[in-house]
């Protein structure tokens, strides 16, 4: 792979939370989904719809969070039947992956944080981000 086409990228929900890599933007979405895999990605991609929903990160120029609302619909789905039926599935976990007070979001899904152009493309992050980002993911 062409290290120059690689990105780095800050993603929650993965192997553990707030995991700094480097990856090919063309896998960006079988990530979002957990899939490390991109054989696997390929055999399950028309399984599950993907989304690019993004969050602007407070006090920053173009610093993102990236999720999957069809993701994150289904994650809040499970948490409203936990509540509901109050039974726990346990590969299930309801603790929020992301919190933005200023804006009143809470997120449940694996979220990606990285930069965006103003052409909109999802770019690595720089020097400084880490720390920027993490106040807003959970541990």
């Amino acid at each position: 792979m062409n290290k120059e086409k690689k990105m780095t990228i800050i993603a929650q929900g993965l192997y553990g939370n707030r995991m700094m890599t480097s990856i090919d933007p063309e896998h960006f979405d079988a990530l979002m989904l957990g899939y490390l895999d991109m054989g696997a990605y390929e055999f399950m991609r028309n399984e599950e719809k993907i989304d690019r929903t993004i969050i602007r990160v407070p006090d920053t120029e173009n610093l993102v969070l990236v999720y999957n609302r069809f993701r994150e619909e289904k994650r809040l789905r499970s948490l409203q039947e936990f509540i509901q039926t109050v039974r726990i599935n346990k590969f299930d976990r309801f603790n929020p992956s992301a919190v933005i007070p200023e804006k009143g979001i809470v997120l449940y899904s694996r979220c990606i944080a990285c930069r965006i152009t103003e052409e909109g493309e999802l770019v690595s992050v720089e020097q400084g981000d880490y720390e920027k980002v993490c106040r807003y993911l959970t541990q």
